[in-house]
């Protein structure tokens, strides 16, 4: 953000100062659940459900994240050639895909489809 829109946002306390954010004990205590139903057509019309789960990343706006964005970094540095190289402008589910899914749950989180 540039410089005079982030004071504006600290002095209307709209963001919180560096330091003041939540303790190390809220971050640890800190998970998340989401459930995606997905719709679609399978050889024997299954509905399916993907599942994401914080597991043990911790809170979604600190910890959680930092290691979603490690992960998906180490998917590009370590195992490129395993990742989707297809396309255009990629989320990161889509360009790194099961490499992606499979780092996340061994470092922790839970991501699963029924």
């Amino acid at each position: 953000v540039i410089p005079p829109v982030r004071a504006a946002l600290f002095a209307l306390r709209l963001l919180p100062k560096p330091g003041e954010g939540p303790s190390e004990d809220a971050r640890n205590r800190g998970y998340f659940k989401m459930r995606t139903v997905a719709v679609g057509e399978t050889s024997v019309g299954h509905t399916v459900t993907a599942h994401v789960q914080s597991g043990t990343a911790g809170d979604p706006g600190y910890r959680a994240t930092a290691l979603m964005s490690i992960e998906s970094a180490l998917c590009l540095a370590l195992q490129r050639d395993a990742c989707t190289t297809e396309g255009g402008v990629l989320t990161p589910a889509s360009a790194l895909g099961q490499v992606l899914i499979n780092r996340l749950n061994a470092a922790g989180m839970k991501l699963y489809v029924e």
